[in-house]
């Protein structure tokens, strides 16, 4: 008799920090502890690295002109803003839905998250 693991499909929770790239809904989905680990803010900035690929997200001000609005998610588990001009402009593709974890960095503005596009997904969405 030989036994197989069964290993669940879909995402699944962690208490580490997460950036999960939603085709469907073209946005970013932040969990609590990516949240969290940026101060808990209502408005972000997007950064993006061509060459090393990486992807920065920080807190904003509120009167800042690059901020976008973060929306909290169904009972506050996760945090979205809407990424399509910002996929298109560093012509980042948005299929598959895919997620990433995220390094919080402390920069000279504040916190940040830093997502590398190189690395595997810890996810990826069977689209």
């Amino acid at each position: 008799m030989a036994f197989e693991l069964y290993n669940p499909e879909g995402p699944r929770r962690t208490r580490e920090p997460t950036v999960t790239i939603y085709s469907g809904e073209q946005c970013f989905s932040l969990n609590r502890s990516a949240f969290a680990a940026l101060g808990e803010p209502q408005q972000i900035h997007l950064y993006y690295d061509r060459d090393t690929r990486l992807v920065g997200i920080g807190p904003a001000a509120k009167r800042s002109p690059a901020a976008l609005n973060l929306k909290t998610g169904r009972g506050g588990r996760y945090y979205r803003v809407g990424v399509t001009g910002f996929m298109r402009r560093y012509d980042i593709p948005l299929a598959p839905s895919r997620r990433y974890y995220a390094t919080a960095t402390a920069t000279g503005d504040g916190p940040m998250l830093v997502v590398d596009l190189k690395e595997e997904p810890i996810w990826v969405a069977a689209e």
